[in-house]
C-alpha cells in the first residue's frame, strides 16, 4: 500500500452483495489485495490526522476523447498527474507525494 497511505481513523468497504460499509480502522494489505483481484470495492481517505495526505485524486466524469488523450494532455500541461480508468469507464487523476503535503498544498 506504499503509495496509497491513507488515514488511521478508517477506511470504506464494498462487498459483493454491494453493500457499503465504513470501517473504523486503517486498510491492511489483504484490503487492497482484496481490492485489486476485484473482490470488493476499497475506498481510501488520503487525509491524516494531522491534515496532511501522501496523495490524492480527482474524478473526472464525462471527458471527451480516450484516456491516453487525457493522459497526453494532462502531460503537455504539465501537471504531475496520474491517469487512470475508473470503475464507470470516467477517469480518475492521481498526484503522489514523497512527504506529507497539507491538504491546502494537495488542492492547489
Amino acid at each position: 500500500m506504499g503509495l496509497f497511505v491513507g488515514s488511521d481513523r478508517g477506511h470504506g468497504r464494498r462487498g459483493p452483495s454491494g453493500a457499503s460499509e465504513t470501517i473504523h480502522t486503517p486498510a491492511t494489505n489483504a484490503d487492497m489485495i482484496d481490492h485489486l483481484l476485484g473482490q470488493v470495492g476499497l475506498g481510501m481517505v488520503a487525509v491524516l490526522s494531522d491534515n496532511t495526505c501522501y496523495w490524492g485524486a480527482i474524478d473526472v466524469d464525462g471527458f471527451p476523447g480516450t484516456h491516453a488523450g487525457l493522459a497526453q494532455d494532462v502531460e503537455d500541461r504539465g501537471f504531475p498527474l496520474l491517469v487512470a480508468r475508473s470503475k464507470s469507464g470516467d477517469a480518475h487523476l492521481f498526484g503522489f507525494w514523497s512527504e506529507p503535503v497539507t491538504c491546502a498544498e494537495a488542492r492547489s
